[in-house]
């Protein structure tokens, strides 16, 4: 599974960040770290892979720096994490204490989330460090009140999204501040469970101002697509959704979302999917009302169409295996005529998102 990132092209010198496939508790500060180079500099960090679900990588805020697990989140700029003093949230996590750095500075700002983690708390600045490299006085945000977040296995969630009416993202910090050259990043996900059929390419890797196109996709090529203007999130030209031969014409936009693997669609689009692979007799209804699947039945592809380009997406793309039976990833979307697709459904692609000129190449 490949899936690269990229806001700006033609990087020298990037920050390569390997991903490990196993999860453990990033919030031990005895993890050891794998070193890389950042403009001459020697840093070093760490990223997990969680059972191709959900990825991480260590920061650490305050001075002296704590080390917090944070999941990758494309639909925020911002820097999150539980504060001490927050009663409702997961008991796991590893709480953030502002009086213990002497470098937080608490700006009295409220917040709040209304996407799918429904969070609230405080604002306020901190120095953040990724490897030997501090940002000070970047905002980050404690959270006192969350709900949904049960299934989000980190401390917090690194923004890697737009920051327009938010909180200035660290990488735009870092081009402005003329730390990195471009604002770009590139993200490479390992295949750990096998079932793209892909070769498998290494260890996964996050490269922030660079990408190591040569080692992962050397004899591909790209399909650019233009990203829809939109100053919040990553969104493409949807033309249309096909199973076998039904063709689902709701919905014009496509988003590129973080989080767990799935496929989400208005709900129209969606229950006509869900009737045909139930009346296929592949699926069927459980005691609990949730549709299960055959895994070792053969299943139509899913073919999606952006700004004129076909996508084909084989039945390991869309069905989970849970046991001995598969689950299907389909679900609906909370947004009129929008998809959302999380990135770890691009198995087989290689989304490149580029800020500046706003287009989106996905590898073929």
């Amino acid at each position: 599974m490949i899936f690269l990132l990229i806001f700006v092209i033609f990087a020298e010198a990037a920050i390569q960040i390997p991903l490990h496939e196993n999860y453990e508790s990033l919030s031990d500060s005895s993890i050891p770290f794998t070193s890389f180079q950042f403009r001459g500099l020697s840093s070093s960090t760490a990223v997990t892979n969680l059972q191709n679900s959900q990825y991480y990588m260590t920061v650490g805020i305050g001075t002296p720096p704590k080390i917090f697990s944070v999941g990758l989140s494309l639909e925020t700029s911002w820097i999150l994490v539980d504060q001490k003093e927050c009663l409702q949230c997961r008991r796991w996590t590893y709480k953030f204490y502002s009086l213990q750095s002497a470098t937080f500075k608490k700006t009295n700002k409220k917040w709040n989330t209304d996407s799918a983690y429904q969070m609230r708390g405080n604002a306020g600045k901190d120095t953040v460090i990724i490897g030997s490299f501090n940002s000070t006085s970047q905002a980050v945000f404690l959270i006192d009140s969350e709900h949904g977040m049960d299934n989000l296995k980190a401390d917090g969630i690194f923004g890697l999204g737009f920051s327009k009416g938010q909180a200035v993202s660290i990488l735009k910090r870092w081009y402005d501040e003329n730390y990195i050259e471009n604002m770009i990043f590139s993200l490479y996900l390992n295949d750990i469970s096998g079932i793209s059929g892909l070769q498998d390419k290494g260890q996964s890797m996050l490269i922030i101002d660079g990408h190591d196109i040569y080692k992962y996709a050397a004899e591909e090529e790209f399909t650019y697509i233009s990203v829809l203007n939109s100053d919040e999130y990553w969104e493409l030209s949807l033309d249309k959704v096909s199973l076998g031969d039904l063709t689902f014409n709701s919905g014009n936009k496509a988003r590129i979302s973080s989080g767990e693997k799935g496929i989400l669609g208005p709900k129209e689009a969606i229950d006509g999917i869900l009737q045909l692979l139930q009346s296929s007799a592949n699926c069927n209804t459980d005691s609990n009302n949730q549709l299960t699947c055959n895994c070792n039945a053969n299943y139509p592809d899913l073919l999606i169409q952006l700004s004129g380009n076909a996508f084909r997406i084989k039945q390991a793309g869309y069905l989970h295996k849970l046991n001995k039976d598969c689950s299907l990833v389909f679900g609906y979307s909370e947004i009129d005529d929008i998809w959302i697709l999380v990135m770890l459904f691009w198995e087989g692609f290689i989304p490149f998102m580029i800020w500046k000129t706003r287009k989106s190449a996905l590898l073929l």
